[in-house]
């Protein structure tokens, strides 16, 4: 039997769902074709919430047929308003986001799911501070991005312990302002994300007292609008052959963090130090879509449910689209072959 969940949680994450849904209610499907072009004349449109995606692909050398433009927004949440509108064909997002926005009549396909690395989400204190874990942050203040996923890994960590975000004070910032009082001392903890982590880890002397678990970090889907997929065969094909391509390049650059280091700190402008924690803490592992992936989707339903956030679930047999499976295992396949 579920235990029955704080009520300070439950309005944490009302607090963290309607920061990341409010795209999420627009619906639509792209406009079908008939196929009859060539990949030529493909072009897909891909949103994403950071620069790192983009340098990944770009170092991959590809050079597919088909244009790939990368349109970046800040956060998973305009990300989503952008596909709702179909601005872009598919993006990534968190999969509280993801749920909570079909649950609300988007009209999302997930076609592609990834395990973040939990390292990447960083619970820090100043150097001098005398906490050693998040339990002696009680009654203290945690900045920290609202609909985050920080936000989500900290409240989630904050379950764990049994207690509630009230017994917490979360200061809700933006990333530069957080970064700012953090450095000042106008807040006890910061719950951040790499690279930031790295830039006041190393450069300032920030200490980490928690990193996310595989649970409170979350999934990561790529969705496109329902009808995405169809009617037009080399957009089907393109999108697969992105994800492939795409999932092989960051597979090499999690297998040789020494040179992605290296390439991240020369576009990112980022010391090298710093740019080789970032490199070996945010790496994704690309999964194909099956009954334990689902399972999971269900469960984060009946969470959002029992605390109110959505009335009905989502139905898990239209959520999905395992069209790009064979994409994501043959990627794997040739870098486990390597």
């Amino acid at each position: 039997m579920r235990k029955k969940r704080n009520p300070s949680i439950r309005r944490a994450l009302v607090a963290f769902t309607a920061a990341v849904v409010a795209g999420g209610l627009l619906t639509g499907c792209s406009s079908d074709k008939d196929g009859s072009g060539s990949p030529k004349d493909v072009s897909l449109k891909v949103g994403i919430a950071t620069q790192f995606f983009q340098i990944a692909w770009d170092e991959g050398q590809n050079r597919p047929e088909y244009r790939v433009d990368f349109s970046r927004f800040d956060g998973a949440g305009p990300v989503f308003e952008a596909l709702g509108a179909k601005s872009i064909d598919f993006g990534f997002g968190s999969d509280l986001s993801i749920v909570s926005s079909q649950a609300n009549g988007a009209k999302f396909k997930i076609f592609a799911v990834a395990k973040p690395n939990p390292d990447w989400l960083r619970l820090l204190v100043p150097r001098n501070s005398a906490v050693q874990s998040l339990s002696e942050l009680k009654g203290k203040r945690i900045a920290v991005v609202r609909g985050s996923a920080a936000h989500r890994f900290v409240v989630g960590e904050i379950e764990n312990l049994g207690l509630g975000t009230d017994d917490f004070e979360l200061t809700f910032l933006s990333t530069p302002d957080a970064q700012a009082a953090f450095l000042r001392g106008d807040v006890d903890a910061w719950a951040s994300w790499e690279p930031n982590s790295a830039q006041v880890e190393i450069g300032n002397g920030a200490r980490l007292i928690q990193t996310a678990t595989e649970t409170t970090a979350g999934n990561i889907y790529f969705a496109a609008n329902q009808g995405f997929f169809e009617g037009d065969r080399h957009r089907t094909d393109a999108t697969k052959d992105f994800l492939k391509k795409f999932i092989v390049g960051l597979n090499k650059q999690k297998a040789d963090t020494g040179n992605w280091a290296k390439v991240l700190a020369e576009k990112i402008d980022l010391p090298l130090d710093v740019a080789t924690q970032f490199a070996k803490n945010y790496s994704f592992t690309f999964i194909p879509i099956d009954d334990s992936v689902k399972s999971d989707y269900t469960e984060t339903a009946k969470v959002l449910q029992e605390q109110g956030i959505i009335k009905n679930a989502p139905d898990v047999a239209t959520a999905f689209d395992e069209i790009a499976n064979e994409a994501v295992i043959s990627a794997n396949g040739e870098q486990a072959a390597k």
